[in-house]
């Protein structure tokens, strides 16, 4: 199915829901600094630079940057209107189940005529037997439950999923599901790789939050993939740890774990923030005005094949690579 590139040229988007205009730089950074210094919450960093989103964080649980639904938005139920309105359906399969997924937040970073469906993997682990038997046991299911939804393409997220399968089986899982269903197959460790090319990384930092295990892994993939990795980071964390982090928690942490990659590799091109828990957009045009290198989260990376393929405009204020093609 062919997507035109015509909706895409238009303004860049200017979500209607959360990130309504980015914030000035100035004002940007010196709230981040304030924060950086503790004075005040994640949470209320959060709701200064994106009104109205704390109040969509406690909200139920619809993935990791999810738009709020035709309830949420209007205060009432949805129907069959709602749903003729989206142009494009993108399908994701998360590696968790609803009930292991932190708290989402949400970020609005896609126009409200695309839609987004999930299916979950319950992976319990990110440990490679876990990853194994998901992958055995779940993964068709997943892709068969994204088609019935009407999915036009279908991203199996997560980084320490594509890590462990490694980039050989990746490329041959993508290839042998779209040959299998018709539709367009990506995975976050692709659309990662992509992105960092895109931006001109070749040599890169790693600010991880992962097990030394895991960051092995993803250096190999990265390496596979013709990328020299300067440094990685890691906090040892599993799924786990992941899924219980506060949302200030783990918004510190990106900053501390970014800073620390980037004063070990100050060569590097750009910086990688692997892991989606950790709520890293915010951080995103702080660390890049901070160091001059663009910086790639993989939540984004997905978002910019989007992007890149004129499904969706670019979004402005949120960094390099969301506001290019």
């Amino acid at each position: 199915m062919e997507h035109s590139s015509n909706d895409a040229s238009r303004e860049p988007f200017r979500p209607e829901n959360g990130v309504r205009d980015a914030p000035g730089r100035r004002g940007f950074l010196d709230r981040a600094a304030r924060f950086a210094l503790g004075s005040f919450s994640a949470a209320a960093v959060l709701e200064t630079l994106r009104p109205g989103i704390v109040q969509a964080q406690a909200g139920q649980d619809r993935g990791a940057g999810a738009l709020p639904s035709p309830e949420r938005q209007t205060g009432r139920r949805a129907g069959p209107k709602d749903e003729a309105k989206a142009r494009f359906v993108a399908g994701s399969i998360s590696p968790l189940g609803s009930d292991s997924r932190p708290m989402p937040m949400a970020e609005p970073l896609l126009p409200p005529d695309i839609k987004k469906v999930t299916s979950q993997l319950d992976i319990s682990d990110y440990t490679s037997d876990r990853v194994d038997e998901a992958m055995r046991t779940r993964y068709w299911e997943c892709v068969e439950e994204l088609v019935k939804q009407g999915a036009n393409r279908i991203t199996l997220t997560g980084l320490p999923i594509s890590s462990q399968l490694g980039r050989a089986r990746v490329l041959k899982l993508l290839e042998e599901t779209t040959k299998r269903t018709g539709i367009a197959a990506d995975a976050h460790g692709e659309a990662s790789v992509a992105a960092m090319r895109h931006l001109g990384m070749r040599r890169i930092a790693i600010a991880s939050r992962w097990s030394d295990e895991l960051n092995g892994k993803l250096t190999a993939y990265l390496t596979a993939a013709g990328f020299e990795v300067l440094t990685v980071t890691s906090a040892g964390q599993w799924a786990k740890e992941a899924g219980s982090m506060s949302i200030e928690g783990g918004v510190r942490l990106a900053f501390q774990l970014s800073r620390e990659a980037m004063r070990k590799a100050p060569s590097a091109d750009g910086l990688l923030l692997p892991g989606g828990a950790w709520r890293s957009l915010a951080a995103v045009p702080i660390l890049e005005e901070d160091f001059g290198k663009p910086v790639v989260t993989n939540p984004n990376a997905e978002v910019w094949r989007l992007i890149s393929e004129g499904v969706a405009p670019p979004v402005k204020g949120w960094g390099r690579l969301l506001a290019s093609k």
